[in-house]
């Protein structure tokens, strides 16, 4: 393991902390780049953390992958943000919270899990990770922030979990590889321009239970989109809103009949 003598003056200095178990002050003190090094020297300073502290680890280059310990409870504000080689990390059942933009700019990140144990989504929280192709949302969580997926290129699945109440504004914007998306019957709100560009996605399912459509939210999708909605024509109608598909062409599959919007 190599240190050049800045990075040996900070770990002797700092080590005090982190046997007190003092992160805060640690990675106010030590930039980002001496947790890996610790890391990589085999010292797991974050057995014993149960936070993981805003920046932690922002625009750490090196780090690769991470398993958090299983009594982590929260991922700070902005934690892993621009660590351009993180290909894969682990998170707990213990976390509840992820802070906004943990992992923007991951752009190595390929796929994640979030635990059933986390209840909200922050904004910004995977925007601009090219790589991301699959993400599955648990259970717990009722919102998906604002621009929490926006420009995540290589994304094609997406599981959303069944209590998810709101899509934010630009949550999926330019997701410009997503096919499909269904949209569960918990849903009732869905933001400005949330799938807006998604210029492959041809097939979309929700439900009758969907109130609000924002504007622009399913603008310049991919062609001859089809919409299976669980719900009447009517009910259609009733939430229908002429500026969520501008420069979109579509189908409505309703229980009781069809809508078209033809070129």
């Amino acid at each position: 393991l190599y240190m050049n003598a800045a990075q040996k003056e900070h770990i002797e200095q700092n080590f005090n902390l982190i046997e007190q178990k003092e992160w805060r002050q640690f990675f106010a003190d030590a930039p980002a780049a001496i947790g890996s090094l610790l890391l990589s020297a085999g010292i797991n300073f974050m057995v014993d953390m149960d936070e993981i502290p805003q920046g932690c680890f922002k625009r750490d280059r090196e780090v690769k992958d991470i398993i958090l310990p299983d009594n982590l409870k929260s991922i700070g504000n902005w934690a892993f943000e621009d660590c351009i080689s993180l290909t894969s990390i682990t998170i707990p059942n213990s976390v509840t919270n992820i802070g906004i933009g943990a992992f923007y700019d991951c752009r190595s990140l390929t796929s994640i899990d979030i635990p059933d144990s986390v209840t909200s989504i922050g904004k910004y929280m995977f925007a601009n990770c090219r790589s991301l192709k699959s993400i599955v949302i648990g259970d717990s969580v009722t919102s998906i922030g604002d621009s929490t997926f926006s420009y995540c290129s290589s994304l094609t699945n997406v599981k959303i979990g069944d209590n998810v109440k709101s899509i934010g504004t630009q949550a999926f914007f330019n997701c410009s590889s997503l096919t499909s998306i269904e949209i569960p019957e918990s849903v009732t709100i869905i933001g400005t321009d949330a799938f807006h560009n998604c210029t492959s996605l041809t097939s979309i399912r929700m439900s009758n239970c969907v109130t609000s459509l924002g504007y622009g939210a399913f603008d310049n999708l991919g062609s001859d989109v089809i919409i299976n909605f669980n719900g009447t024509k009517e009910q259609w109608v009733n939430i229908y809103n002429s500026k969520a598909f501008t420069n979109t062409y579509y189908t409505v599959n309703c229980l009781d009949g069809a809508f078209h919007k033809n070129r």
